[in-house]
Parts: structure tokens; C-alpha cells; sequence
């Protein structure tokens, strides 16, 4: 191991991934390193596919091999954990999870990409064995070989990892109970839509439980029980699906600055309070691109775009990153499901009075691509309440083919355009 390095990143998921790449591309004669606690890079989205059984090793959801990083004259540095940082010397101490010796790494220029963790809540019993999160690959395959069939499992929290992860649990034959704090996809979804999407998974045989979250997990050795109010209902397994929380507790140590989000503050080019070290991916916020506040949001296609971009600059190539246009899709229990900009819930959160509007394609018998649309594909749009302007789009349903107007949504969500370009689409607003 070098002593020093000209660009360090500190995280092996998809943003440390991008940054080294892009520092490498930007900067060919800069020594680049990556450092991370596993072995390989792999999205979080994928274990879901782990726990389903369609997927039992690593290399199967690997996205970004070590060969690549390799022939772009990258070294990754697996299996060490940063413990601290030395910011007058520029050095990061490292411990090996294998001889468990500790290391002293310098840098020039610093890339933190240290992602997130599970946020699970303080409720007694949640040490238990049987009590799992999605956030690793170990994890996820032990959650694998856990489970046996009619197995009483229950899963807490609705966002997609939620759904993906009840589907899982039901298609390996367990009997599945999903709790609700308050409704599916809250923030990603209007309340119609979530009802709608309630009622087609019930149908899958998921029991969904909502406006209750568990407040104890009881048992001697092992999960036994939940207990939901007043009620204690026998369970073997219980999965925490109830968000992340962004890890910055190497970056507080050392007294860089955190956002008012929890995250790490970063500014345009993705550099933090202190120069020459840069954040990227799921520990550091950024600006919402439709009202401008500060906003934390651990997904993938962001962690990608910020590691490039923190990496460029490290590089000493600038790049700018303007703000996150949220776009969110997936599908589960065979419906796909599309989210872009602000929901009525986000709006409101961030003092924008807005309103969500159905849409439909124009009925007419001139257009061939209206007549394959299948009738329960239900899109809607949200607007600025007062200038009609698009802030939002979201859509339920079997229909691939919205990805046509899902696409073009996206882009006139970034002009600031208004329902009438919609129509000008063959949408009809009601």
C-alpha cells in the first residue's frame, strides 16, 4: 500500500465507484485508491433478488468489477475500515478487517464516500436473532437461509425496498405482514395511488397492516413474537426496510461540516467545509433542482452522478452539480411504478402549495400507440398551485409504454413547463 495517494476515496459502493473512475479519466497521471470494507461493488437494490432465492452469490449483482477499476489504473484497497481523520497532516487511519492492523494512508485530495446505514428504530428486541435489514450482501443471503416455508414474517416500512422485499418474502412461500407508519410510498406517491397499490398486493396474499408499526419484538433466544398495540401477534423473522441514515461519523469527527438533513454539506462541485475533500453518494446531501432547499436522498442514480463529479474535481477538472431532480422507478408485484419530482407530500414540505391532476391519453382512434395503452396505467400530474407549472409525474400501473411521456415529463419538470405542453403530448389533463 502507498503511502500517499493524489486522490483517495474512502467507500466501495456505487459513488466511491464513479468517483475513482471519473478522477482516473479526468487525471491519468494522478495516483488514484479507492478504500472499502467489501471486497467488490454491487447496488443495494439488488438484494432483494438474494432473499427471493434468483440470486445466491456476489458476482451475480456485481456492477462494477475490480478487473475494470484495475485496467483504469485504479487501486482498490478491500476490506479496511476508516477510523479517523488527520486533517493537518492529510493522512486517514485505516484498520484491516483481516490482520486487524492498523495503517496510516495520505491523500491530496480526499473523496468521502461512505454511504449510509440502516436507520432502524429503538424498539427493545430489535438485537434479536431473526431481526434483518437490506443493506448488505451477507446480510441479505443469511436472510436467505434463514427462512423456511409459511414462515410468519413481517416486514416494517413501505418505500420500495419494503414492497421489494415483501414480494421476496412471499414468493419463498412465508406468510408476509407488511406494516404501514402511514401509508405505501408516502412521499413518492399521491394517498389514491397508494390505496390503489394496497389493495393489488393484497390480492398477491401480503397482509398489509396500516397506520401501526411494531413497538416491541419479543423472544428468549430468538424472534418469537411482535407486538403491534395492544396485540402480540407470533413471528420468526422481522425485517426493518425503514429507511437510511447517512454515515458520517468520520466526517464529524474530524469536524467537516453536516447539513442541516444529517448528511454531509457539500457545494457545487461536491466539496465540503474543508478544501480538498469532497463527498459523494449516500452520506452527503444535496439541493432539490424544483425548489432549491436542502434534501437527503439515498439513491443510486444520485450516488453515481455525485461521484462523478466529486471525482472530476478532485482530479482538479471541473464539473458542477446544480441540484437532484428526484427520479425513482421499480416494479413490484408486477406493477411498475414511476416517480419523478415532487409528490404533493414533498411539495407541502417545502412550503410549495401544489395539487395533483389524473391524466389520460387522448382517446382517439388516430392514435395507434393510445390504443395499446392498457386501461389500468393511471398517471398523474403535479402542479404548482397558481402558475400550473410541472412539478411532478408519477404512474401505477401495467404499462411499460408510459416511459415514452415518463421521459418527457422529466424534461419539462427542468424547463418549468406547463400543463398545455402536456396536451401538445396527447395527454388530456381532468
Amino acid at each position: 500500500m502507498a503511502n500517499r495517494y493524489d486522490v483517495l476515496i474512502v467507500g466501495g459502493g456505487i459513488a466511491g465507484a464513479k468517483a475513482a473512475a471519473e478522477a482516473k479519466i479526468s487525471n491519468a497521471s494522478a495516483s488514484v485508491a479507492m478504500l472499502s470494507q467489501e471486497t467488490t461493488i454491487y447496488p443495494r437494490t439488488a438484494l432483494t433478488s438474494v432473499i427471493s432465492g434468483d440470486v445466491q452469490s456476489l458476482n451475480d449483482i456485481t456492477i462494477y468489477s475490480l478487473g475494470e477499476l484495475r485496467n483504469l489504473g485504479v487501486r482498490f484497497l478491500g476490506g479496511y475500515e476508516a477510523l479517523s481523520l488527520d486533517l493537518n497532516n492529510q493522512i486517514i487511519r485505516v484498520k484491516s478487517l483481516l490482520t486487524h492492523k492498523i495503517l496510516r494512508v495520505g491523500y491530496k485530495r480526499l473523496i468521502i464516500a461512505t454511504g449510509s446505514v440502516p436507520a432502524v428504530p429503538p424498539i427493545e428486541g430489535s438485537e434479536l436473532p431473526g431481526v434483518f435489514t437490506v443493506k448488505w450482501f451477507n446480510e441479505a443471503l443469511s436472510l436467505s437461509r434463514f427462512l423456511a416455508l409459511k414462515m410468519r414474517t413481517f416486514v416494517v416500512g413501505a418505500g420500495f425496498i419494503g414492497l421489494k422485499t415483501s414480494e421476496a418474502l412471499a414468493k419463498r412461500g412465508t406468510r408476509t405482514t407488511l406494516t404501514v407508519r402511514s401509508r405505501i410510498l408516502r412521499e413518492l406517491i399521491e394517498p389514491s395511488f397508494s390505496l390503489y397499490l394496497k389493495k393489488r398486493i393484497e390480492r398477491s396474499g401480503v397482509n398489509i397492516l396500516t397506520g401501526i408499526s411494531p413497538t416491541e419484538i419479543g423472544g428468549i433466544t430468538r424472534v418469537e413474537h411482535v407486538k403491534l398495540g395492544d396485540e402480540k401477534l407470533s413471528a420468526s423473522l422481522v425485517v426493518f426496510t425503514t429507511g437510511m441514515a447517512p454515515n458520517v461519523d468520520i466526517a464529524r469527527k474530524a469536524g467537516i461540516e453536516i447539513g442541516r438533513t444529517g448528511a454531509i454539506k457539500a457545494d457545487h462541485h461536491m466539496e465540503t467545509s474543508v478544501p480538498k475533500i469532497y463527498a459523494a453518494g449516500d452520506c452527503v446531501e444535496t439541493s432539490d433542482l424544483i425548489s432549491g432547499k436542502p434534501v437527503y436522498r439515498p439513491l443510486g442514480s444520485l450516488a453515481a452522478r455525485t461521484g462523478e463529479v466529486a471525482g472530476s474535481n478532485a482530479a482538479e477538472i471541473e464539473r458542477t452539480f446544480l441540484g437532484s431532480l428526484r427520479r425513482q422507478y421499480d416494479s413490484v408485484f408486477g406493477m411498475h411504478i414511476t416517480s419523478i419530482g415532487l409528490s404533493t407530500e414533498e411539495a407541502f414540505k417545502f412550503g410549495i402549495s401544489a395539487k395533483a391532476l389524473d391524466v389520460r391519453i387522448r382517446d382517439s382512434k388516430q392514435d395507434l400507440f393510445s390504443m395499446r395503452m392498457p386501461l389500468d396505467a393511471q398517471m398523474k400530474v403535479i402542479i404548482e398551485k397558481g402558475t400550473d407549472v410541472i412539478i411532478g409525474w408519477q404512474v401505477v400501473g401495467h404499462s411499460r409504454q408510459t416511459t415514452r411521456f415518463s421521459l418527457y415529463v422529466d424534461e419539462l419538470i427542468r424547463k418549468r413547463g406547463g400543463l398545455s405542453d402536456l396536451q401538445e403530448l396527447g395527454l388530456v389533463v381532468l
